[in-house]
């Protein structure tokens, strides 16, 4: 299954994602702080491009919904403003992380979805987009 091969992947869920990705500031939680204080800083632009590739195939997925919706909806859910850089994002996933400490053990495609959804949700739903 996909979702499981994702999973054995370094990143593939939270916590791995934490430990190679860690946040600048780390949380006060003690169970979060261990896991990233193994954070290694080589690893930013990689961490940044994975979690933008996860926002990139949310968007394209989309896309192709809308192309052939004969209705014209809009199925997006996370609009993300022109511009954003993909530290941006992956800070993004970290904070939610943060707030719920207790889904380290969820993909991390999954969580990159609800949290960016959470922080950049798109103002109407049923918009059409070019």
């Amino acid at each position: 299954m996909v979702g499981e091969a994702q999973n054995k992947t370094p990143m593939g869920t939270c916590r791995g994602f934490l430990q190679a990705c860690g946040p600048q500031k780390h949380s006060e939680d003690p169970t979060l702080r261990s896991i990233e204080e193994n954070y290694d800083e080589k690893m930013g632009a990689v961490c940044n491009a994975y979690i933008f590739g996860i926002y990139q195939g949310i968007d394209f997925a989309a896309s192709m919904i809308e192309s052939v919706d004969p209705n014209k909806k809009s199925h997006r859910f996370i609009c993300v403003p022109d511009g954003t850089q993909g530290y941006e994002l992956k800070n993004t996933v970290i904070s939610f992380l943060q707030k719920f400490p207790g889904l380290l053990d969820i993909g991390t495609p999954s969580i990159t979805s609800s949290s960016l959804s959470e922080a950049f949700p798109c103002q109407d739903k049923n918009s059409v987009h070019p």
